[in-house]
């Protein structure tokens, strides 16, 4: 007499059904993750630029009266002062932020010592390619901080260099906005900025520049 056994296995199309559900919940969790990841980021970023834009405009009376026409202090003076923010670092001459940026500081003479310049730089771009989505949000971050010290801020700005020549897309702060008020700083809309941080296309080079201050003498 045969003996009848029970089948107590899963069918293959059962098991399939059990791993694509496992995938689908593995890439819903990474995704989840990956955006939870680039808002902590983002917060630490923007805790730390408004840091290092407050401290500048700080110094700046202070750099004034003490720099002359052949000196020009960059991003070490943060490192020396010891307010380089949590999350940034500082190396040969440049702070790194979370996502490793580069951000450049300059304060100093040009044109044969008649401009007084103190600005913050970032390259958004190079080599031809389109803005990344990090450095747009990175580059967010940075307007929504100018704009909330609008009374001490310039200008700012991308420079799109192409060849020898370059464009320029610009905001105003509050000692220029009267001069052109549809460009003013304090009140950018989110249309506004997003024609700052997304005119770097397909330039050679996209910089962001944003001026505290330019003096000419």
């Amino acid at each position: 007499m045969r003996k009848k056994y029970n089948q107590i296995g899963r069918s293959m199309v059962e098991m399939l059904g059990v791993l694509a559900i496992i995938g689908v919940l593995s890439v819903g969790g990474i995704t989840g993750y990956s955006k939870a990841m680039m808002k902590y980021k983002l917060n630490k970023f923007s805790d730390g630029f408004n840091q290092l834009l407050n401290e500048a405009i700080r110094l700046e009376p202070i750099l004034e009266s003490s720099i002359s026409l052949s000196t020009s202090i960059r991003a070490s003076i943060f490192e020396t002062l010891n307010l380089i923010p949590d999350g940034m670092e500082y190396k040969s001459n440049y702070i790194y932020d979370v996502f490793n940026n580069q951000i450049d500081y300059y304060f100093g003479y040009h044109n044969e010592g008649r401009t007084l310049e103190n600005y913050f730089g970032m390259l958004l771009s190079f080599d031809r390619n389109r803005i990344t989505q990090e450095k747009s949000e990175v580059c967010h971050m940075i307007l929504l901080a100018a704009k909330e010290n609008s009374e001490n801020i310039y200008t700012i700005a991308t420079r799109n260099n192409t060849g020898t020549s370059y464009t320029s897309s610009k905001l105003y702060g509050d000692k220029l906005c009267a001069q052109r008020p549809d460009l003013c700083l304090k009140s950018a809309t989110i249309d506004d900025i997003d024609n700052i941080c997304y005119s770097c296309l397909s330039e050679n080079s996209c910089m962001l520049y944003l001026h505290l201050s330019v003096k000419n003498f």
